[in-house]
């Protein structure tokens, strides 16, 4: 049985309950070729559905007016959700963190970056957190450390 959605929409639900025949189709659609359609495709896309890349990352800096600019980069990641988070001592900086929006490669991967400004001297005191489904946990990353692919600190 239907529910219609308001009064206009009850002439529609008559007419499909009152046939017999288109009834049993969606009930066999919905309950079968659906069902056997959605598990086809699901195994079809699987490769895609679990696709992992890891994260490239790279941590920069940039001096400026008595102060330093720390950038964190991210590349070639997939899936597209990814967290970069400055840390000062194992604090996440949030409000002082500028952000750009994760961006696709032409390569089907992804960018993302994260910016903080900081006091010269206490540089050594950040760290940049990468969060992605493709590493088993966070990895840190500091300005000067060469990393390679996803690996964490």
């Amino acid at each position: 049985t239907y529910t219609a959605a308001d009064d206009a929409a009850a002439i529609t639900k008559r007419k499909w309950e009152a046939d017999e025949a288109f009834l049993q189709a969606r009930k066999n659609y919905l309950e079968h070729t659906c069902i056997e359609w959605l598990r086809k495709y699901v195994e079809y896309g699987k490769a895609a559905l679990e696709r992992r890349e890891r994260p490239v990352v790279k941590v920069s800096r940039k001096e400026g007016a008595g102060f330093l600019s720390l950038s964190c980069r991210a590349h070639g990641f997939y899936p597209r959700p990814i967290v970069l988070t400055w840390l000062r001592d194992g604090v996440a900086q949030d409000m002082e963190t500028r952000r750009g929006s994760v961006a696709p490669n032409g390569d089907g991967t992804y960018h993302a970056w994260a910016v903080i400004d900081v006091l010269p001297a206490h540089a050594a005191q950040y760290q940049c957190r990468v969060e992605h489904a493709s590493l088993e946990e966070p990895g840190l990353y500091s300005w000067g450390e060469r990393r390679a692919r996803g690996v964490p600190a």
